[in-house]
This record gives structure tokens, sequence and C-alpha cells, in this order.
């Protein structure tokens, strides 16, 4: 984990290696529900082909789960909310192997529908505390504050 953070982290001293730590609900082809996950899947690559260190974090859909390269647990978050239990699943992009985390959180994004709405259309009523949870996360392991893992 300390190296995936040290990647994410701002250059300090002498480095002249940019990073860029894309947070997203949705990025292609891990999940995709309109327009912004196109760009999510897309503009990370392009900024990579300029020599910028990229790494991307959304939630750990089922279907994001289930295409991502090489996944394992990077890190556990603890509870962030009450039973609401956080790991860090890094693994690579299958188009771009660009390095990813997912944000695992079963109690939040293992459901049946879109990131957004139950299979049914509607939306889901702890959305706020859903993406709360992935913008807490995302910021945690940007700043090297999870418990290392597995």
């Amino acid at each position: 984990m300390d190296e995936m953070v040290d990647a994410v982290r701002a250059p300090c001293g002498g480095e002249s290696t940019l990073h860029l730590l894309l947070v997203a609900s949705e990025i292609v082809p891990l999940a995709k529900t309109g327009g912004l996950a196109d760009v999510c899947g897309a503009l990370p690559a392009a900024v990579a082909r300029l020599g910028i260190d990229v790494r991307l974090i959304m939630p750990a859909y089922p279907e994001a789960l289930a295409c991502l390269d090489a996944p394992r647990q990077a890190a556990d978050l603890g509870e962030l909310l009450p039973g609401a239990t956080v790991r860090l699943i890094a693994g690579s992009m299958p188009d771009s192997g660009l390095p990813v985390w997912l944000i695992d959180c079963p109690a939040l994004y293992d459901r049946t529908g879109t990131p957004y709405q139950d299979s049914s259309g509607c939306e889901w009523g702890d959305n706020a505390q859903r993406f709360g949870v992935l913008c807490h996360a995302a910021a945690r392991a940007a700043l090297g504050q999870a418990v290392h893992g597995s």
C-alpha cells in the first residue's frame, strides 16, 4: 500500500512526475450508465500517454469486481459508517492496464440495478451515504490513512 500511496501523493522535492487520482462513480469498462463513464475511461488513458502517473478509484459494484484484472486486497479501511466495513481492492483496468482501486463495501455497492437506482428505476435512498463513503475512502487512500491488509 505504501508504494500506491506514494504514487498518488503530489510530488515533493525534486520529483517531476505528475500524479493524478481520478475518483468516479462509474468508469468504462467497469461500470457505465452514461457519458460520465466514457470520459472517466478514456481521459485517464490519454493523460497517462502524456507521462502522468494515473490511478483510478470507484465503487466495487459486482460487475466492476468481475471485470477487474488481477484483483487483490490492498487495504482495510475499517467501518466508515455503522455496518459499512470498507476494503480497497487493487487491480488494473482490463482495457488500458491502468491501476485502479475499487472501494469494496458490500452493504453499499453489492446491489442489482445501476450505480444510482434499483432494478425498478427508483433512486437508492442512501445514495448520499454511498457516494460519501466513496469520497471518504478515496481521500484516506490518497493520504495514506489505510490499515494495511493482505
